[in-house]
């Protein structure tokens, strides 16, 4: 069973807190179960600088595994400290939506093994900085999705809401952006959410395959 949870930001950012985060829950059957809560997330300052700080550790990283390592070079970041920062940010994640866990708990139906398409939506957010990390926060390693569901998420950029009965031509659209994994070669040109499991898996592959050139 596919279940859409809209989740559309009202105006705010991470110092003052989120206020009117609509949240919707969409059911994908004949009945088409539409469930609507509004949703106060509190400030949580944070994950800006959890986001920050694994970001500039794990460029670092990739810059080091693209160009190599010199000879009795000294680096001040290990795959181990860029794995923690992300683990934090993680933490962070789950203690900042867990109003919205709570809330959603209620709200879905209990159907065996469905299929969750989280869509975040933050058209009405002013400030490009807050916007650009909702963006870029790893939302399908959430854990109350990664724990007990199939989950998809995606950034919706344009003024629509995912709906199932638009699924097909959602797939295609470049309204929605999905996450996906990329190469060590495009991860350079463009910063796109990659899951959190592989932050430090693509640059420690990428280090050995230079090694072994």
């Amino acid at each position: 069973m596919e279940i859409w949870v809209n989740l559309e930001f009202g105006d705010g950012n991470f110092e003052r807190g989120f206020g009117n985060l609509n949240l919707e829950v969409t059911v994908a059957n004949a009945q088409r179960h539409i469930t609507q809560l509004e949703v106060q997330l509190p400030p949580n300052a944070e994950i800006p600088v959890s986001y920050q700080r694994w970001k500039e550790q794990y460029y670092s990283l990739l810059k080091h595994s693209r160009g190599g390592f010199k000879n009795n070079q000294v680096t001040h970041i290990s795959k181990t400290d860029c794995y923690d920062s992300a683990q934090r940010l993680c933490r962070h994640l789950h203690q900042w939506l867990s109003p919205i866990q709570s809330e959603l708990k209620q709200a879905l139906p209990q159907y065996p093994q469905p299929e969750i398409r989280l869509v975040i939506h933050t058209q009405k957010i002013g400030s490009q900085i807050t916007k650009d990390i909702l963006h870029r926060l790893p939302w399908q390693e959430w854990d109350f999705f990664a724990e007990n569901f199939s989950c998809e998420a995606a950034v919706c950029f344009h003024s629509c809401v995912a709906s199932t009965t638009a699924s097909k031509e959602l797939s295609t659209s470049s309204k929605i952006r999905r996450p996906r994994i990329i190469s060590i070669l495009e991860i350079v040109k463009i910063l796109i959410l990659v899951p959190i499991k592989i932050y430090c898996k693509i640059a420690e592959t990428s280090s050995r395959t230079h090694s072994s050139d």
